[in-house]
């Protein structure tokens, strides 16, 4: 699995690059498109919450970046043993999607998410939990669907407002009342999160020194070692 996800930063650059930060999306984390409950599920795994709809200003937050801000979540979430083993559920909120939102989306977009969710993810997906979809999330489901194998289809849940089975698959401990939970989560702004999530920056930059080693970079360390090897010799 690390093979596969460190071999798609290769071939995808823009989401596997230096700017795959906290810092260099933190504009996605302060909108709230993103956020993480300070609590956990039932399999003691981590829930994030993707606001797909009335947060997401697709002007202001582009598609790509919501992508590159899931890589650098499930980069920190790795670095949590208690994470590893009890994993990631993912709830999808859906209230206020438009045709604005579904037009961001294209065949080839939706199959690299999902080959990404399938093949190069290194965290165990508990579950994908849809809630307050409108009728028009129909259209953007079909994009998806040709592309989803068994894997998926087994952890994909669709609640609508139907939170009552949400808290049965997620934990109702683990949920806020808004959506029918007892925990005692405050509302903090995305700033906050972000704030947080800034503490990390550094370890990306180690982050960003694993993986493969580019063609160029491979010759340039050979040319380097072969001129070392040389004045040497001649010493």
């Amino acid at each position: 699995m690390l093979i596969r996800f460190y071999r798609f930063k290769v071939k995808y650059p823009k989401y596997g690059g230096l700017n795959v930060t906290p810092e260099g999306v933190r504009h996605v984390f302060d909108s709230e498109v993103f956020m993480f409950f300070p609590t956990r599920s039932l399999t003691g795994g981590r829930i994030m919450m993707i606001n797909a709809g009335t947060k997401w200003n697709p002007k202001k937050v582009l598609l790509e970046d919501m992508f590159r801000s899931i890589m650098v979540a499930i980069e920190i979430a790795m670095m949590e043993p208690k994470t590893q083993v009890g994993g990631v559920h993912v709830i999808l909120n859906m209230e206020g999607l438009s045709l604005s939102h579904v037009y961001q989306f294209s065949p080839s977009m939706a199959k690299l998410i999902v080959d990404w969710v399938q093949e190069c993810a290194p965290t165990r997906l508990r579950g994908i939990h849809i809630i307050n979809q409108p009728y028009l999330f129909n259209m953007l489901y079909a994009l998806f669907k040709p592309f989803l194998g068994e894997y998926l289809k087994k952890r994909l849940s669709f609640h609508g407002t139907d939170y009552k089975t949400l808290c049965e698959k997620v934990g109702e401990a683990s949920l806020p009342p808004k959506f029918q939970g007892t925990a005692n989560i405050p509302d903090y702004p995305g700033s906050i999160f972000s704030d947080m999530l800034f503490y990390y920056q550094n370890d990306f930059k180690v982050f960003n020194t694993y993986g493969y080693i580019s063609e160029l970079k491979q010759a340039q360390d050979s040319k380097r070692k072969a001129s070392d090897t040389l004045i040497s010799s001649c010493n």
